[in-house]
């Protein structure tokens, strides 16, 4: 609830755009703003369910990032996929990039 709370004041607060980063992931963070892949965010608007799991997994992982949370570990890899273990981003549900619960 921290997480979607803080995404709802960072989108509430014009901290949440459309690209603006030089990523290989769904978005991120850069100077307490939210950034998200163009390409995952038309693919969601799109209705590809799995983009639109990947928007959500995105949106509440960087704004656990603004909320001043950072990735002690590196990931864990599962075949090619990596999975972040730390908390709170192993709260999020499992999907391919994204995070999930050991």
């Amino acid at each position: 609830m921290e997480m979607l709370n803080q995404f709802n004041a960072s989108y509430a607060a014009g901290n949440v755009f459309r690209g603006g980063t030089n990523t290989a992931h769904y978005g991120a963070t850069y100077q307490n703003r939210i950034h998200f892949d163009p390409q995952f965010l038309d693919g969601a608007a799109a209705g590809n369910a799995t983009m639109q799991r990947e928007i959500a997994n995105t949106a509440l992982h960087e704004a656990a990032h603004v909320l001043g949370y950072d990735h002690p570990n590196p990931p864990t890899f599962v075949g090619s996929q990596d999975y972040c273990t730390d908390p709170p981003f192993n709260l999020l549900s499992p999907g391919p990039n994204s995070c999930i619960r050991y």
